[in-house]
This record gives C-alpha cells, sequence and structure tokens, in this order.
C-alpha cells in the first residue's frame, strides 16, 4: 500500500466510510492533496520499479493534474515498460475512483498498451468540472472487463465518448458494461454517440440530465432505467422500447439515499469481493 498526502484521514469531501473500506485492500495507492508536480502520479504509474501490480486506486484533489497516466511525454525521468512500441501500465488495476480533480480533462493521454487498464472492474469520476468526455475510442476498447461507470458532477461532460470516433477504425466496446450511474451532468446529450452496442447492460440510472437523449441501438438489452419523471416526460424519442422498465426515482429523503447507494463504488466492488465473483 502507498499512501501519499493526509494520511491520517482523508478529506471530508469524500463519501463518509470510504477511508475504512479502502484500508481493507492490498495493493493501493491513495493520493489525496499531495505536494508535487502534476506529472509525479503519471511517472509513478508507468514506471517499472512502482505499483507494477497495483490493482485499487483512489484519487483526490490533485488540482493541478490535467491528466492521470500522460504516456505522449519523453521518459527520461522514469523507466517506463513498453509492448508493441506502446507504453504500458495499470495492466492488473481492478478499482478507480477519481474525486475532486478540477483540472482533469483526460484519463489517458497519447497511445495506450494493449493490456493497460484491461481489468479495471470499476471507474468513478466525481467533479471534475473540466472533463468533456470520460474516454476515447481507442482507450475504451481497452475496458473489457468494465462492469459498472459512475460519471457524477461534470458539468461539460457532453457525451462519454470523445468525438474523435468519426475518424477512428473501432471495435467493440464494454462488453462487460452492466452499469451506467450518470448524476448531474447538464450537457450531457447521449452516452456513446449512438455507435455502441451495450449488450450486457442491465441498470442505467440518469440524474440531473436533462438534455439525456437515449438511443436503441445503445440500449438493445437493458433491463432498467432509472430517471426523473421530468426527464422522462420531455425525452422526445420514441421510448416505446423502454416503456415497461423505466422506474421513477425516489424523493424527498428517499432520493438522497438513493444516489449515494448509486454512488458508493467502493460499497459495490467490497460486494462483488465477498459474493466470490470472478474478475475477467
Amino acid at each position: 500500500m502507498l499512501t501519499i498526502g493526509q494520511s491520517a484521514r482523508l478529506i471530508s469531501c469524500l463519501p463518509r466510510g470510504i477511508e475504512m473500506k479502502f484500508d481493507e485492500f492490498k495493493r493501493c495507492l491513495k493520493w489525496i492533496h499531495a505536494e508535487g508536480g502534476m506529472d509525479d502520479v503519471s511517472k509513478i504509474l508507468l514506471s517499472t520499479s512502482n505499483l507494477i501490480k497495483l490493482k485499487y486506486c483512489l484519487l483526490a484533489e490533485r488540482n493541478e493534474m490535467e491528466t492521470l497516466v500522460d504516456a505522449s511525454g519523453p521518459s527520461e525521468y522514469v523507466e517506463t515498460r513498453t509492448r508493441d512500441g506502446e507504453k504500458v501500465g495499470l495492466e492488473l488495476l481492478q478499482y478507480l475512483s477519481i474525486h475532486h480533480m478540477y483540472k482533469l480533462q483526460s484519463i489517458w493521454k497519447g497511445a495506450i498498451g494493449k493490456d493497460s487498464l484491461s481489468k479495471l472492474k470499476i471507474l468513478a469520476l466525481h467533479t471534475c468540472p473540466q472533463l468533456t468526455s470520460s474516454f476515447s475510442p481507442r482507450f475504451a476498447q481497452n475496458l473489457l472487463c468494465l462492469t459498472e461507470l459512475i460519471v457524477e458532477d461534470c458539468p461539460k461532460v457532453i457525451s462519454l465518448i470523445s468525438s474523435e470516433y468519426h475518424n477512428v477504425k473501432h471495435g467493440p466496446i464494454f462488453p462487460s458494461l452492466e452499469r451506467i450511474f450518470l448524476l448531474d451532468l447538464p450537457e450531457l446529450v447521449n452516452i456513446f454517440g449512438g455507435l455502441y452496442v451495450l449488450e450486457e447492460l442491465n441498470t442505467l440510472l440518469i440524474y440531473n440530465c436533462l438534455k439525456l437523449r437515449l438511443s436503441i441501438m445503445e440500449l438493445p438489452h437493458i433491463k432498467k432505467i432509472e430517471g426523473e419523471n421530468e426527464w422522462w416526460n420531455d425525452l422526445d424519442c420514441d421510448k416505446s422500447p423502454w416503456e415497461n422498465i423505466f422506474v421513477p426515482l425516489k424523493e424527498g429523503r428517499d432520493l438522497i439515499e438513493q444516489l449515494y447507494e448509486a454512488t458508493d463504488s467502493l460499497n459495490h466492488f467490497h460486494n462483488i469481493r465477498s459474493e466470490g465473483k470472478t474478475f475477467c
């Protein structure tokens, strides 16, 4: 385990109880409001000598960081690992949670090695006001094991896939994705541009994403859509494929608890482990 920053107690912006749960893991990194340059985390995560077997990562309040891993620059300060001419890292990472990163624009910048992040099971992005999209198509193709995605309070996000996909040859993405939770994304218009079929998606929860429009191409097998009645009633697309699976969100205090549970990714991860489910 490696902790950088406020090791005694995590900052108050994080959900209650997250420190205790996170500290139960081995092979984990916590980087909380620590001193150092913007590229320090990238150097560590791409290094041959540090965290090769890292499985769990929690980052919060790295206010100057624009990308989590920058594989586009020179490697003069750290010995990086390469495969087929591309930098690789985080091959065993299963859980990644990012909170209050005010300048974050991307998770991975530059060419991404084939196995990088290929074991990632849960990705949670909370309060990243400069983020405009969560994935490039090439980055998304690596996430073969991603089961759960949370994107919350990222006001500039328009689509979860960047618009560069028009000029990129791409194949199937997110073959294991089962749950998506989208909260407080006022500019979100579509999930993945309507070009990707999510075969395994079971649950989609939507809160305060009033511009979001659904695509039957993306959601042919969805089992449940949870959202606000206001958003559902204002949808200008054909809602007939989902009429029987739409469930209104709760109200008042019950709504707060429902949204807290939906974004408690670390508890979800603990449940998966306790149930003995295997990771692809």
